[in-house]
């Protein structure tokens, strides 16, 4: 069954220079796993057309509750749009593990009053229509890779030179599981500009 999920969206880009981030950490990450004990699996690479910044996990929701938050989707669009700095710029800066659930991701410098904002109200929008949120702070990140328990040592905490992302949309993503893992499909698109 599908899941859906709204995410700012990231230009071809910002995608490029990730991979180029990825491709970087993947020889430290695959030698740290076979340097380990064998439990640790190999580390999966993110594809770059799933790369996203993840602002509200929705699940499973009927067809009348993604209608009724895509509405207001739209609105919380436009308030952001017309009340924030015509550039939504966002600072990716730093590299971090979730080890729970075994996610190396690079996070950002700061969370911008914007970002906190569209995340909360759309959050808000969903469990105001009955949509069963799982509970977790926001922590903006982009999932470089999963499988990673550790960040090995020999790779910075930073990065070495800061990536600036230019964000003008986010969308509504429907998350199907494929034989060839997991495929993210933009399904509607908010503009921020």
């Amino acid at each position: 069954m599908a899941r859906y999920f709204y995410a700012l969206d990231l230009c071809s880009a910002d995608r490029q220079a990730l991979v180029a981030i990825q491709h970087s950490l993947m020889p430290t990450l695959a030698k740290s796993v076979t340097a380990s004990a064998k439990q640790y699996k190999v580390p999966r690479l993110t594809k770059p057309e799933n790369l996203h910044l993840t602002l509200t996990f929705i699940g499973q929701a009927s067809q009348a509750q993604l209608s009724a938050i895509n509405k207001a989707a739209r609105h919380i669009a436009n308030i952001v749009a017309n009340e924030t700095q015509p550039s939504f710029q966002l600072i990716a800066d730093h590299l971090a593990v979730f080890p729970n659930a075994k996610v190396l991701y690079v996070g950002l410098a700061h969370t911008p009053q914007w970002l906190q904002y569209l995340e909360q109200a759309l959050t808000k929008t969903a469990e105001n229509n009955d949509v069963k949120l799982v509970e977790r702070a926001f922590t903006p990140h982009i999932t470089l890779s999963r499988k990673v328990s550790f960040l090995p040592c020999e790779i910075g905490l930073t990065l070495s030179s800061p990536l600036t992302l230019n964000i003008t949309s986010f969308s509504l993503y429907r998350s199907d599981s494929t034989p060839n893992g997991v495929c993210y499909q933009a399904i509607e698109r908010f503009s921020l500009t």
